[in-house]
């Protein structure tokens, strides 16, 4: 009974995270889309979610943050 519950809970737990993933990713879309749509906007902000901190950095500090 223990094992099929922990199973379980794996499982679930599993759903969840996938979930959020693809939440995630639909919401990182749509804010590239938005960048690269407005004028004025630095494309290469569009997709900064993989870039390292420093490389995050230093686009803010080109921003003028």
């Amino acid at each position: 009974m223990a094992s099929a519950l922990t199973i379980g809970g794996f499982i679930l737990t599993q759903m969840v995270l996938n979930q959020q993933r693809r939440r995630d990713n639909a919401l990182h879309l749509k804010i590239d889309e938005l960048i690269v749509a407005m004028k004025g906007a630095r494309n290469e902000v569009a997709g900064v979610e993989g870039a390292a901190e420093k490389e995050i950095e230093r686009l803010r500090a080109e921003r003028g943050d």
